[in-house]
């Protein structure tokens, strides 16, 4: 499994584990609504009247990826491994859309990140190290539904939706069973995992056209290489008979 970068260009904002992000509170210190999201200031700390985002939702830290984005810039599915992929809309009370896309078959993971709970390490030992994934990207404007999906195809478009400071695309990897629920929900990322032992920091687009390029040049070099063939075999045919030729004319 390859997880590409799913829009270009690609400036990381927030990282996995990272713990940046600040919500305004009430008085009693519980998040205000509409959620008002900014970034920590200067001495890496939140101003008055707001908190840490984070362990107010109950995370350790960020669960994902956030990337910055244009207002309804296209993102595009950015994961190659050997399975078929199926997408579902995602929502959330803060009125963030976000699309959800899930592997078809089991894929192999020689490694799992230190997030994988109990759950994931048994799914991995009980089938040969091979897990069912969901990718997620949220904060969308509108997003593909209960349709197949393919790296490299169109799965939405970005915005500010739900609890975003910002247009950005929120970018998760979970694991989950056969019946889509998510693995290890209790392991302080909502069941999310560090993509970073899969992240391949190239757009997903550029990734395909130079593999698609690759491809052409060498069917290209494998006709080339055919006809090189075809030309020796020819000549070899034409020396025989050239020789077969005038052993016959030496014989009259």
């Amino acid at each position: 499994m390859l997880i590409y970068n799913p829009i270009s260009p690609t400036y990381v904002t927030q990282e996995f584990g990272e713990n940046n992000a600040c919500v305004k509170v009430d008085i009693e210190g519980r998040i205000s609504r509409p959620m008002r999201i900014i970034g920590k200031v200067k001495g890496n700390v939140c101003p008055v009247g707001y908190k840490e985002l984070y362990p107010l939702l109950g995370l350790e830290a960020h669960n994902g990826t956030d990337i910055i984005a244009y207002h309804n810039q296209p993102c595009y599915f950015p994961i190659m491994a050997e399975t078929e992929w199926y997408c579902k809309e995602a929502n959330d009370v803060d009125g963030g859309i976000g699309v959800d896309v899930f592997s078809k078959k089991r894929i192999h993971v020689p490694y799992l990140p230190e997030e994988a709970g109990t759950q994931a390490r048994r799914e991995w030992q009980e089938n040969g190290e091979k897990l069912l994934v969901k990718y997620r990207v949220w904060h969308l404007l509108s997003g593909r539904v209960d349709e197949d999906v393919a790296p490299g195809e169109l799965i939405g478009y970005c915005d500010n939706t739900g609890a975003s400071g910002g247009d950005h695309a929120h970018v998760a990897l979970k694991f989950v069973d056969e019946t889509g629920k998510v693995l290890d929900r209790d392991n302080g990322y909502y069941g999310c995992v560090s993509m970073n032992l899969w992240r391949v920091d190239k757009f997903i687009l550029d990734s395909l056209y130079r593999k698609q390029v690759l491809t052409r040049t060498q069917q290209i070099s494998s006709v080339f290489l055919a006809f090189q063939i075809i030309i020796k075999d020819f000549k070899i045919l034409v020396q025989r008979l050239m020789g077969t030729f005038q052993k016959q004319r030496s014989g009259d």
